[in-house]
């Protein structure tokens, strides 16, 4: 059995996403006691980042392993938009907690800790990851 969304479903997109910026206010407390799920990392990240301008106007692609998920960030043309899987030769990539990648894409903390591993352009990751909206 294969289950879609509707057209009534994919309509709700855009106040989904609104709704992950609103609530991204709080990330700078981490999640607490609430559930967390590394499948959500796609969906929040695609709110935060997707077709925001980078601080500077480099190009490239940075894989992104969110508790095991992978993602890929393009960066073209100063935008920057979020894929599912590792997508292109990347130039950069980095394994991170979700909790770590949203809040850096929330723009509430830097990117770093124990658990966060960052390989290739630093410069790249940091315009991929750090403070979309």
């Amino acid at each position: 059995v294969v289950f879609r969304l509707t057209d009534a479903g994919h309509a709700l997109e855009p106040v989904v996403l609104e709704l992950i910026r609103w609530g991204a206010r709080w990330m700078r407390d981490g999640p607490g006691g609430d559930l967390v799920d590394a499948r959500w990392t796609l969906l929040a990240l695609r709110a935060l980042l997707d077709g925001t301008r980078t601080r500077e106007r480099r190009e490239g692609i940075v894989h992104i392993d969110a508790n095991g998920m992978p993602l890929t960030i393009r960066i073209r043309g100063g935008k920057r938009s979020v894929h599912a899987g590792f997508e292109g030769a990347a130039l950069a990539s980095v394994t991170a907690p979700m909790t770590a990648l949203l809040s850096a894409a929330c723009g509430l903390a830097e990117l770093y800790g124990s658990d966060v591993q960052m390989d290739g352009d630093s410069a790249l990751i940091g315009d991929a990851l750090v403070g979309g909206r």
